[in-house]
């Protein structure tokens, strides 16, 4: 019976000791040993030196895989309820108040300008001598939204308390993620529905339940 295995090597190798001869000898002593190492099988057959064993994870020192669609340049994400755009003339938040898009139903996210130069929408449900904005985008339970009426200040905290975020930095507020694409610009999404606001224009993706 092989109690080494089928393919099992010896784990003590056949040392093969080259003795000097007289006629190598020198001055300074004799010549050195050479020590060769054979492996053999448990049939005695000459093999192979096996393969140097490598770490699960691969060798020493190799960096991690990268997760799937992941960067090394993505930004981490930061935790906040309320920001604003590094020229802080958009302000971000949750529970804004106001009627979004011509809608009854509160978002429970928005982003607001009102510096932008986007064109008022026409609001049936504002009344007349309150604030009306083409330059906000806001989001509810599976739905995406434009515009704002409203007779005060958006949002809970006051801008002057509202963090101002970075170029490239990723905000995560609840379950919405935003993105500051550049200084006066922020994309902000939950699942299908999304907006993206600038100082200029807005847009939309999924379900727009916006009434003009």
């Amino acid at each position: 019976m092989n109690r080494f295995g089928p393919a099992a090597l010896l784990a003590a190798a056949i040392l093969a000791t080259a003795m000097p001869a007289a006629a190598c000898s020198t001055d300074s002593g004799p010549a050195p040993t050479v020590t060769e190492m054979i492996y053999v099988d448990a049939d005695g057959n000459t093999v192979a030196p096996p393969a140097p064993e490598m770490p699960e994870d691969g060798p020493r020192g190799a960096p991690a895989p990268a997760a799937p669609g992941s960067s090394a340049a993505e930004a981490p994400v930061i935790a906040l309820q309320f920001f604003t755009t590094p020229d802080g003339q958009i302000y971000c938040g949750v529970e804004p108040a106001g009627s979004f898009g011509n809608q009854d139903a509160r978002p429970d996210f928005a982003c607001v300008t009102t510096t932008a130069s986007i064109p008022k929408p026409v609001m049936s449900n504002c009344v007349p001598n309150i604030t009306r904005l083409g330059g906000a985008g806001a989001l509810g339970p599976g739905w995406v939204a434009t515009g704002v009426c409203t007779g005060g200040w958006f949002f809970r905290q006051d801008s002057s308390q509202m963090q101002a975020a970075e170029v490239g930095q990723r905000i995560a507020v609840g379950d919405v993620t935003c993105t500051v694409e550049a200084a006066d610009a922020v994309q902000c999404s939950r699942g299908a529905e999304g907006f993206r606001l600038s100082s200029s224009a807005i847009s939309v993706s999924g379900n727009d339940v916006t009434v003009s």
